[in-house]
């Protein structure tokens, strides 16, 4: 039998945060200010927009989409504590995604996306993944 878009989206989904929490568990704490550019966020800035973008993008598996999502914990102030939340990120947008409607999956939800205005995006479809939401 083939799997269904959702279960290739979770199946992928659980590789790619593995591999993530694999990187930042072995990233140094006391490296967390790195910036490997000018203009660049540090790591720890980096990871806190992995956490945003987790909590942001369970919101799109539900049908609604806020800024800033409604259920953003606060910003820890530890490389541990950020690590910790970016897992419980990951987390939460596969637990939504498994309770989520296969039907309502398969329609579109208005995602603001700046100076473009509203965008459709289904909200499992690569698309989101690659824009981050």
């Amino acid at each position: 039998m083939t799997q269904s878009e959702k279960q290739r989206f979770l199946d992928a989904w659980e590789r790619e945060s593995a591999v993530t929490m694999k990187v930042l568990g072995a990233f140094p704490a006391a490296r967390a200010d790195l910036k490997p550019g000018e203009k660049s966020k540090n790591a720890k800035d980096l990871v806190w927009t992995f956490v945003f973008e987790g909590f942001g993008a369970s919101q799109a598996a539900q049908g609604d989409f806020k800024f800033p999502p409604p259920d953003m914990p606060p910003k820890p102030a530890t490389w541990e504590g950020v690590v910790q939340e970016c897992e419980r990120g990951f987390r939460w947008l596969a637990d939504r995604v498994r309770k989520a409607d296969e039907a309502f999956l398969n329609t579109t939800v208005k995602v603001a996306t700046g100076r473009q205005g509203p965008l459709d995006l289904r909200p499992i479809s690569g698309r989101a993944l690659e824009l981050g939401v």
